[in-house]
């Protein structure tokens, strides 16, 4: 199956002089297949922790929210039938 292209755009960073170091000496003893691909996968997995730590917070902002909880009540008021039916189904 080809590859498809992957759409990229050279950035330029500065890092800290050891971050730098470190990162040579692991591309250098091959263990890591590319330097830049090494930091878009460590930017990557920052970017989740951000977007995870801002979902808690949001998720925790509604759980306390009276207009979000009676909404998500009324909803599952709306579907307890359909609900309960499907799980016959299910079972």
């Amino acid at each position: 199956m080809p590859k498809t292209a992957v759409k990229t755009k050279k950035q330029t960073f500065s890092l800290d002089k050891e971050v730098v170091i470190e990162l040579d000496q692991l591309s250098k003893k091959g263990s890591i297949i590319s330097k830049s691909d090494f930091v878009e996968q460590a930017i990557k997995a920052e970017l989740k922790k951000k977007r995870d730590e801002w979902l808690s917070k949001e998720f925790a902002r509604a759980a306390k929210d009276p207009l979000f909880i009676a909404d998500v009540e009324a909803v599952q008021r709306d579907f307890e039938g359909v609900d309960s039916e499907s799980a016959r189904m299910i079972e």
